[in-house]
């Protein structure tokens, strides 16, 4: 079986990553495609539910894995995975996170599989790598979210020119936030698919919390990546 990937980045920390990574899960299952969730690092785990659990309590029929596979690096401290593994002197090594990643596709045996990323493309994950070297070094296309409010053209564009000089084929854009009256966000999508030539696959509206399923596949029915 032939597993479609994708990486999810943000333009930043607390972009909506895991939020548009619930929805894309969501809408994967609803056209019935067997769907999982990796972390392949994650920090801070002492304050807050890991993402992989937080989009499984969302998202009914997500392919369940142990936590030591969904998430294979954990660290304590919510900060930069460098600076997380540093303080509890441990080391990330890519090789050791890609190899990670492949044991966990392997054991999901999902049609779909969306890694997410932590904070934006260039948190580092050691003293000489970042995110950008991960998802090079996964081999699979990106998803970028972004926020469609002020300041996300320049946001959007520095991550899709970062992205192409690492030779990073870009899937689409998300952009979260979304509020078809303000006329900043419309022009942000619009201006953002003729400058960059990356298709914008949903524009997500503000979701009050608790989010529920419905509201997901809903949100995200437009998209259409498998």
């Amino acid at each position: 079986m032939k597993t479609k990937r994708y990486f999810i980045t943000g333009t930043g920390t607390d972009i909506g990553k895991t939020m548009m990574t619930a929805g894309l899960a969501a809408a994967a299952i609803a056209a019935g495609l067997r769907t999982a969730v990796i972390k392949p690092i994650q920090t801070g785990t002492d304050d807050y539910p890991s993402d992989p659990a937080t989009i499984g309590a969302m998202v009914a029929g997500l392919v369940s894995l142990p936590e030591d596979v969904a998430i294979p690096f954990r660290y304590h401290f919510a900060a930069s995975p460098h600076l997380s593994a540093e303080l509890e002197h441990r080391s990330i090594r890519l090789e050791d996170v890609v190899a990670a990643c492949g044991r966990a596709v392997t054991e999901a045996q999902a049609d779909l599989v969306l890694f997410e990323g932590a904070g934006g493309l260039y948190v580092p994950i050691n003293d000489h790598q970042t995110m950008l070297d991960l998802i090079k070094a996964l081999d699979c296309p990106a998803i970028l979210v972004g926020d469609a409010g002020l300041g996300g053209i320049n946001h959007a564009m520095l991550s899709v020119m970062a992205m192409r000089q690492y030779g990073i084929p870009i899937a689409g854009m998300i952009f979260n936030r979304y509020q078809a009256d303000q006329i900043i966000h419309a022009d942000n999508v619009k201006t953002m698919v003729r400058v960059s030539g990356v298709p914008v696959l949903a524009a997500i509206p503000p979701l009050e919390k608790p989010v529920d399923e419905a509201r997901l596949r809903q949100a995200f029915r437009s998209v259409c990546l498998w």
